[in-house]
């Protein structure tokens, strides 16, 4: 399950992360004191409101 959580900035993926990045290069993600599913909510709600 965690897996479909994980992202990855790993050049060459074009995973999500990657994509991500690719914007925003100085972006800094702490997820130490939320679940991975919480974290990837704040995300992609945050992304809506940047396009």
């Amino acid at each position: 399950m965690e897996a479909d959580y994980r992202m990855s900035s790993v050049p060459g993926l074009d995973a999500p992360g990657e994509r991500l990045l690719a914007q925003w290069p100085h972006l800094v993600l702490d997820n130490t004191d939320l679940p991975a599913d919480e974290v990837a909510d704040r995300i992609l709600a945050w992304l809506v409101t940047q396009q």
